[in-house]
């Protein structure tokens, strides 16, 4: 099985660094691509966070998870999913 240590990262056409990761599968580096230069990103996890302009934005409580936060822009309060509504965190 083929090792980082023994694999050359790869380069641009400097000679520098580019954004890469491990394939493990592959046994190989791999260029780390995105959207329009930028790279991808996965939330996971139960702290989930929200950014809403006004109160009409924020998503039905009982469609996020539990715990969740929202924060809503205009007004700077922050609620927290209860599984069921939401209710004010600070």
């Amino acid at each position: 099985m083929a090792n980082p240590s023994d694999k050359q990262m790869l380069r641009d056409a400097n000679g520098d660094l580019i954004p890469q990761f491990w394939d493990i599968t592959a046994g190989d580096f791999k260029p780390l691509t995105g959207s329009d230069g930028a790279q991808d990103t996965r939330l996971t996890g139960s702290n989930m966070e929200y950014y809403v302009k006004t109160e009409n934005d924020k998503p039905s409580a009982n469609e996020v998870e539990l715990g969740a936060f929202c924060m809503v822009v205009d007004s700077g309060k922050i609620y927290q999913s209860n599984g069921t509504d939401w209710k004010v965190f600070a």
